[in-house]
């Protein structure tokens, strides 16, 4: 279990929209369900030294929904 696990799940964050695969999350590098990451990272993303599989084309489903937390 990752902290991005932990957070999707507490924070009780819908699942995104979009058709999953297993697949390598090129954050945590563990296989998991995963969305396409051109679907989920935008050109701008730059900080590629925080990710453990960066030639992974995948990001892993509770990554993207942790990412997705809004303050409130």
């Amino acid at each position: 279990m990752t902290i991005f696990d932990l957070i999707a799940n507490s924070a009780k964050i819908p699942m995104p929209e979009g058709e999953t695969a297993d697949g390598i999350c090129c954050f945590t590098g563990l296989r998991c369900p995963t969305l396409p990451r051109k679907d989920v990272l935008d050109k701008t993303f730059n900080k590629h030294e925080f990710l453990l599989a960066p030639d992974s084309d995948r990001v892993g489903v509770n990554v993207v929904r942790a990412l997705s937390l809004k303050e409130e």
